[in-house]
Parts: C-alpha cells; structure tokens; sequence
C-alpha cells in the first residue's frame, strides 16, 4: 500500500501538509505546534518553531537574492532599450570606414 500525499505546495514551498525532514505540520505555510503535552519536554520542531514560515532564512535569502538580480538585470534592458531608442536616426556609422559614431572619430574619417 502507497501512502497519497495531500501535502499542498507553492512554488516548492509546502503551505499545508506534513513536513517530512522536520517531523512537524505545516497550516497556512507556518509550522504548527506539536501535541505533546506541556510537561513533556520534547523539543519538536513544530514546538520550537510554531508560527514561522516554512520557507527557511537561508533559501529566503537565496530568493531575495535572486530577485534582486532578477530586478537589476530587468532594469539595466530597460535602460539599454531606452538608450537605444533615443539613438534613433542619430547613430549612423562612418559612411567611409563603417565605424560607429562613438567609436571617437567625427567628421574626416582617419580609419579609411
């Protein structure tokens, strides 16, 4: 007999189930307590870590990072989008070498 999970996940995160590598339910994306009793110490994860996301502070890291460079990546091609939008008709290479016009040289043509 296999076991069916009805564990629900998001984007690799487990919302609601049963985290199987910290012994300890998930409701709503944050850990649940235990159910041992108060005067049983047992240090279950569920028990030390009640409330918190299961989303953990080094893969929160990671995705922070992540989409920080996702951002800066996505800014720097609407930037250069931008810049060349606003070259238009202005950008034409040198009509003798084939040059760019900010390759340094204007006017007479020294590389032909």
């Amino acid at each position: 007999m296999s076991r069916t999970s009805t564990d629900q996940y998001a984007n690799g995160r487990l919302i609601n189930g049963f985290d199987y590598d910290h012994q300890a339910w998930v409701a709503d994306g944050k850990y649940v307590r235990c159910g041992h009793p108060e005067t049983m110490n047992c240090g279950c994860y569920g028990r030390v870590h009640e409330g918190e996301d299961t989303l953990r502070p080094e893969v929160a890291a990671e995705v922070a990072r992540v989409s920080a460079v996702q951002r800066a990546n996505k800014e720097r091609r609407r930037t250069e989008r931008e810049l060349e939008s606003n070259r238009g008709d202005f950008a034409q290479p040198c009509p003798e070498c084939g040059a760019p016009e900010d390759s340094g040289h204007y006017g007479i043509c020294s590389n032909g």
